[in-house]
């Protein structure tokens, strides 16, 4: 199996949410960044690196993915 780099990884991410029809904005940011971005069209999603580890020949490479939207109050019953 080939490694990919955490570069490779987050292209790949990026490329997936973005290509997708339901989501509007896509970023890559961690959590603060993403709280502050003004440019978001909802739907949306975040990715965000959290940590790596190594087990041996093994990487392991967490991330913690949002995806939100915005929802009309007058809608819920």
């Amino acid at each position: 199996m080939k490694q990919l780099t955490l570069n490779q990884i987050k292209k790949i991410l990026l490329a997936w949410f973005q290509s997708h029809a339901d989501i509007n904005s896509t970023f890559y940011e961690d959590d603060f960044d993403f709280n502050g971005e003004r440019k978001i069209i909802y739907s949306v999603s975040n990715i965000e690196y959290v940590e790596s580890n190594i087990n041996g020949k093994q990487n392991t490479h967490s991330y913690k993915l949002t995806l939100a939207d915005l929802v009309d109050a007058d809608l819920i019953s």
